[in-house]
C-alpha cells in the first residue's frame, strides 16, 4: 500500500503507475498492448511489460480465455522468476510448432556401442519440437548423439576411424517430423574387428586378406552406405496404437528433403576452422545446378580449339561472374550493414604453378646443354612476361 496525503490527486496516480511500483501491467487481449503502451511512453516516459491476465470463468472458456505460466515449482517466487527475465520468457502468443523437426533417437545395444542406456540397454531420447540442449561432461557423448543423427541423414564421416566408430553401435533410427508426417531412417553398418578390414568390406574388396593400410574413395563408400544399409520408412497411424511403416524407395530424395546439413552447428565450426567457407556458400547458393562446374566450359581437341578456348576465356569468365553475382547481390542488399559476400575471380599466378615441371632430364642436358631447374625457371619467367594466355599460344 502507498501511504500519501495525497491519495485521490494526480500526482498519487503518476506514483503508483510510475516503474517504480508497476513494472507489469495485465491486459485481457493482445489487441489493446499498443493503446496501452503508447499511454504510459507518452504520459510517464515508462515502457511496461504486458501480460494477458484474462480468466476463464468456466470450463468452455479455457481454450481463449486463459494465461499459460510455466514453473520450476508451484510457488510466488518462481512465478516470480518466470517473469524476471521478461522478453525472453514471456510469450503472447500460441507456441508455434516447426514444419520439420526430429522427434526421436533409438541406438540397439551392442557391447561396443559407446551411446547405450542404463544397465546395458538401448538408448533411447525423445526430442521437444523447440529447444534441445545436451549437458553433460567431457567424453559423456553429446557430440557423439548429434554426430550419429547426422551420420545417418547424410552419410558423412571424417575419416576411416570415425567410420568405424559409428559401426560400433547397432541399428540407429531417427524419427522426423515432416509437415504432419513421420519417417523412420535407420543405419546399421557391418561389424568388423578394426577400420581396415570396415573400409575393405564397403570398397568391394576381400576384408579378410591382410592391409596394414587401405586407401579408399570417401565418396564411393558413401554411396554404397546409402545403397545397402539405409532405409527409409513413411509411418502412418491406422488406430490408437497400431501403425504402418511404407518403405520408401527414393531414399536421398526423401532425406533430403526434411534434412540440411549445411546449416549443422558442427558442420559450421568445423568448415570455419579449415576455411571452407567458400565451399559452404557455393553450396547454399549453387547446389541446385544453376552455376555448371567450369570444367565443362574447357572443351577442345586440337591445336585449333586450344586458341578459341583462350580467345574465349573473359567472355566465359564474365558470363560466369555475371551469374554469380545475380544470385548474392540479393542477398547482399538483404543483409546490408551486417555481411556481406564478395565473389572475386583469381588470374593466373605463375608461383601457384608445379615448381618442378616434367621435362626429361637426361635429354635437355644432352641436347640444349642446360639444367632441369635452368629450364623451368625460365619457363616461369616467360609466363610472368608474357601472361599465361601468351605463353600456350607461344607453344601451339
Amino acid at each position: 500500500m502507498i501511504l500519501t496525503p495525497n491519495i485521490y490527486s494526480g500526482g498519487y496516480k503518476k506514483e503508483l503507475l510510475s516503474g517504480r511500483y508497476s513494472k507489469f501491467i495485465g491486459v485481457n487481449s493482445d489487441k489493446e498492448i499498443s493503446r496501452y503502451n503508447g499511454y504510459f511512453t507518452s504520459i510517464y516516459k515508462s515502457n511496461k511489460c504486458f501480460i494477458l491476465d484474462c480468466d476463464a470463468h468456466s470450463h468452455e472458456e479455457i481454450p481463449s480465455e486463459s494465461m499459460w505460466v510455466k514453473v520450476a515449482n508451484n510457488s510466488t517466487n518462481s512465478f516470480f522468476e518466470a517473469l524476471e527475465e521478461y522478453q525472453i520468457t514471456v510469450s503472447l502468443e500460441n507456441p508455434q510448432i516447426p514444419n520439420i523437426f526430429i522427434e526421436g533417437l533409438h541406438i540397439d545395444y551392442t557391447k561396443d556401442g559407446y551411446l547405450t542406456g542404463k544397465n546395458k540397454t538401448n538408448y533411447c531420447v525423445q526430442y521437444s519440437p523447440s529447444l534441445n540442449s545436451y549437458i553433460g561432461g567431457r567424453g559423456s557423448g553429446k557430440s557423439t548423439a548429434l554426430d550419429l543423427i547426422n551420420f545417418v541423414l547424410t552419410q558423412e564421416f571424417k575419416d576411416d576411424s570415425h567410420l568405424y566408430f559409428f559401426s560400433q553401435h547397432g541399428e540407429v533410427s531417427v524419427l522426423v517430423h515432416y509437415y504432419n508426417e513421420e519417417y523412420i531412417v535407420t543405419m546399421e553398418l557391418p561389424h568388423f574387428g578394426s577400420s581396415v578390414e570396415l573400409i575393405a568390406d564397403l570398397s568391394d574388396l576381400d576384408p579378410s586378406i591382410y592391409r596394414e593400410k587401405i586407401y579408399y574413395n570417401k565418396n564411393k563408400i558413401k554411396q554404397k552406405i546409402l545403397r545397402k544399409f539405409v532405409s527409409v520408412y513413411k509411418i502412418t497411424k491406422i488406430k490408437s496404437n497400431e501403425f504402418i511403416a511404407e518403405k520408401q524407395a527414393h531414399r536421398k530424395a526423401t532425406i533430403e528433403k526434411f534434412y540440411d546439413d549445411r546449416y549443422s552447428i558442427n558442420s559450421l565450426v568445423e568448415k570455419a576452422n579449415n576455411n571452407e567457407f567458400g565451399g559452404f556458400i557455393q553450396d547454399l547458393f549453387f547446389s541446385d545446378g544453376y552455376l555448371d562446374a567450369l570444367g565443362k566450359k574447357i572443351k577442345f581437341n586440337s591445336n585449333n580449339g586450344l586458341l578459341k578456348f583462350l580467345g574465349n576465356i573473359g567472355k566465359i569468365l564474365e558470363e560466369r561472374k555475371s551469374k554469380v553475382e545475380s544470385r548474392i547481390n540479393p542477398y547482399n542488399l538483404s543483409q546490408k550493414d551486417k555481411m556481406r559476400i564478395v565473389y572475386i575471380q583469381k588470374n593466373v599466378n605463375v608461383y601457384e604453378l608445379p615448381h618442378s615441371l616434367e621435362i626429361p632430364k637426361s635429354r635437355i642436358s644432352r641436347e640444349y646443354d642446360i639444367t632441369q631447374k635452368e629450364a623451368t625457371e625460365y619457363i616461369h619467367y616467360l609466363i610472368r612476361t608474357l601472361s599465361f594466355n601468351e605463353f600456350i599460344k607461344l607453344w601451339i
